[in-house]
């Protein structure tokens, strides 16, 4: 028996494992390849989720995983579950040790031979202070979040959905997706991706609503028609990016927002990532400049929203900056810091209390050069009632300023626990340790 790295003598025990060449690994009659897996690291733990690749014959057997990268397998024991689409959705837990980096890899077994495993994905788990969510690319990444967000099958009213190929329709979306109840969704420019459309039929009910974002150059017409065969699809969109927010503001104010507006830029991303969680906090919603320069159409609708500017607020350099244009009580107001991190630290700020009775709160984290894993953060962590913070994820440390962050919303001393949206190629492991070991521990 070969051992795996990070299994208890337990599990090692009790499983017989197979070290075997790349060449062996290439099954061309074995079943096909484990769909929409996705993994959570945790303390101790590798938690996975994947469907089953669907009918095959000879029929499966078994499943395995590799954490390795493909190097050694063991029988991995799965629960089943069936969603609405009879879709059959598997879990499972590998137990590891903190600290280590796993290669995480899934593959079926039948009598016919191993089949084609997962794409690996590397990363480590810390000391139960912080857990990652993350899949092998930004569509999986959101999918592996809303599976964490909202297990429960049918578990959510409705589902924001936005184009993977720019940020600028979505910036508005996280706070929509906190305020109906439900995850923020990327699809593929121009179709429906199987997968999206299995996460929807899982996590909404029948007949719940699918809010699409951005005109038909960014969702397609037919992803629309396809979603209406099971669920009430409401699309918001405008001729730009600035009237496209504008169409989710007046929907977020129909459905009964009586927070602030949150300004931010819609030509860069980094402060509208912030501020999502924020708006979803105060029961907000964001509009968009352009840039520094006050959009006409977005002038227009604060005007009529928010005549006395005093429940309008500014977030970040270019926006403040455009604001210059609306009253003294709106640019009094702005949260605007000194570069990118310290902005996303002051929004934090903005929060007040985290922590509600004796639960701990979550902080989320996300990086700044990637933006589809913190669009869809900005919707989750505010779900959990907490904030999120911004940092450089090439770096093996913690930005200043987001250090800074940690220490001022932890300062009552007792426990709370980190979320990371990405892999390690978008956070380190190195971020992620630094940011566990900040965060007061649990029985502290």
């Amino acid at each position: 028996m070969t051992l795996v790295a990070g299994l208890s003598s337990s599990a090692q025990a009790a499983t017989t494992t197979r070290t075997t060449t790349a060449a062996a690994e290439v099954a061309a009659a074995g079943p096909a390849t484990p769909r929409n897996s996705v993994v959570k690291y945790n303390h101790g733990t590798i938690s996975l989720s994947f469907d089953d690749p669907g009918a095959t014959t000879p029929a499966i057997t078994s499943y395995e995983i590799s954490l390795d990268g493909g190097a050694t397998w063991t029988t991995l024991n799965t629960t089943a579950s069936t969603a609405g689409d009879g879709t059959r959705l598997r879990t499972a837990t590998a137990v590891v040790t903190d600290g280590y980096v796993y290669r995480v890899a899934v593959r079926a077994v039948s009598s016919a031979g191993k089949g084609t495993p997962t794409q690996a994905w590397s990363s480590a788990p810390t000391d139960g202070r912080s857990t990652r969510l993350l899949g092998p690319d930004r569509i999986a990444t959101a999918i592996a979040v809303s599976q964490d967000t909202f297990p429960d099958l049918a578990g959510a009213p409705a589902a924001v959905l936005t184009t993977s190929g720019t940020y600028a329709d979505a910036l508005a979306g996280g706070a929509l997706a906190a305020k109906v109840g439900g995850p923020l969704l990327l699809t593929t420019p121009g179709h429906l991706d199987d997968s999206v459309a299995r996460e929807l039929r899982r996590v909404v009910k029948a007949g719940g609503t699918v809010y699409v974002l951005g005109d038909t150059g960014a969702v397609t017409g037919d992803v629309e028609t396809q979603l209406r065969s099971t669920f009430t699809v409401k699309r918001l969109a405008g001729k730009t990016r600035f009237s496209t927010a504008l169409a989710v503001a007046d929907t977020m104010r129909a459905l009964g927002a009586k927070g602030p507006a949150y300004l931010v830029t819609g030509t860069n991303f980094p402060d509208g990532l912030a501020v999502a969680a924020l708006a979803a906090h105060k029961d907000g919603l964001v509009v968009l400049s352009n840039d520094t320069v006050m959009d006409a159409a977005t002038q227009a609708w604060l005007a009529k929203d928010d005549p006395n500017g005093t429940h309008t607020v500014p977030v970040g350099g270019p926006a403040h900056t455009a604001a210059s244009v609306l009253s003294a009580a709106t640019n009094a107001s702005a949260i605007d810091g000194v570069d990118r991190y310290d902005t996303a630290r002051r929004v934090a700020a903005a929060f007040g209390a985290i922590r509600t009775g004796t639960t701990a709160p979550w902080i989320g984290m996300a990086t700044v050069r990637n933006w589809p894993d913190a669009l869809v953060a900005g919707a989750a962590i505010a779900h959990r009632g907490g904030p999120l913070l911004l940092t450089d994820g090439a770096s093996q440390t913690l930005t200043p300023a987001t250090a800074l962050a940690i220490g001022d919303l932890t300062a009552d001393g007792y426990p709370a626990y980190g979320m990371l949206f990405g892999g390690a190629d978008v956070l380190s492991d190195g971020v992620m340790k630094d940011l566990s070991l900040r965060l007061p521990a649990p029985g502290a």
